[in-house]
């Protein structure tokens, strides 16, 4: 609402990317312990979801992926960040489930 697209892009990559990394390391993916930059968890990410049916499953790759492709104009001014509200607010929630799952998981 403020017109702070970049910061929102740019701070959710960051944020899904944790969160990403968090659930490859709660299922003990032994690769991903040792490499931390972003392309190595991209790759194990996408890896992981590759073949996946559910449908938030494949939600959460298609919008790290968005969200991957996006960063850098988003936080380096590098070319326009053209998205639409509801695609902005599809994020949010995205990442927001991610969280609360990934807090369940944690619990158990």
């Amino acid at each position: 609402n403020n017109g702070l697209v970049n910061s929102f892009i740019d701070n959710s990559y960051s944020a899904i990317e944790l969160l990403a990394k968090t659930n490859l390391l709660l299922e003990i993916n032994q690769k991903i312990s040792e490499k931390t930059n972003h392309k190595a968890i991209k790759a194990e990410f996408n890896s992981r979801y590759k073949n996946s049916d559910a449908e938030f499953e494949i939600e959460q790759r298609k919008i790290f992926n968005e969200l991957s492709d996006l960063r850098s104009r988003a936080r380096y001014l590098n070319g326009e960040v053209n998205i639409e509200d509801d695609r902005l607010n599809l994020i949010y929630l995205t990442i927001k489930e991610m969280y609360d799952s990934l807090n369940e998981r944690v619990k158990d």
